[in-house]
């Protein structure tokens, strides 16, 4: 009696080749997600260092729309800055106070509720926000604040 053995099945060669490009796509698509992170990490622990050693800055005191007190330190002068107001005391989609994550969001339109009224200067200092504008201005204390939120 003969016995005789099935050869063993190969996958084809477009099978191999579809594996192959599909190996290589999904390399450059990690390749590029991971350089894309390793830049955004550089980043951020270049403003960190930078942001652990800025002291403030004292100059210049003139030519804000805001006056500033001796003891005032100038951290950021926004020169592009809208005042947004919520139409309720309740809006939906906004975040709740606490720790901000300023993660990369996508630029769009306000969320049903909000609306810009003003646009002008913030001032950012050690003592407080400022916004000057032609129709309206505002001052957030950090004193009399409850807690940061970021909104995109």
């Amino acid at each position: 009696m003969t016995v005789t053995s099935r050869p063993t099945a190969t996958p084809s060669h477009w099978r191999i080749t579809w594996a192959e490009r599909e190996n290589e796509r999904r390399r450059r698509a990690y390749r590029s997600e991971t350089d894309a992170w390793l830049r955004r990490n550089d980043h951020l622990t270049r403003l960190r260092i930078e942001a652990a050693g800025f002291l403030g800055c004292t100059q210049p005191r003139t030519g804000l729309p805001v006056d500033l007190a001796d003891d005032e330190l100038v951290f950021r002068v926004l020169p592009i800055a809208e005042l947004v107001e919520a139409e309720a005391r309740h809006v939906p989609g906004l975040p709740t106070p606490g720790p901000g994550t300023f993660a990369d969001t996508p630029a769009g339109a306000l969320p049903t509720g909000l609306r810009v009224v003003d646009a002008g200067v913030a001032v950012v200092t050690n003592h407080r926000v400022a916004f000057a504008g032609p129709d309206r201005r505002r001052e957030w204390r950090y004193a009399d604040l409850a807690a940061p939120a970021h909104h995109p």
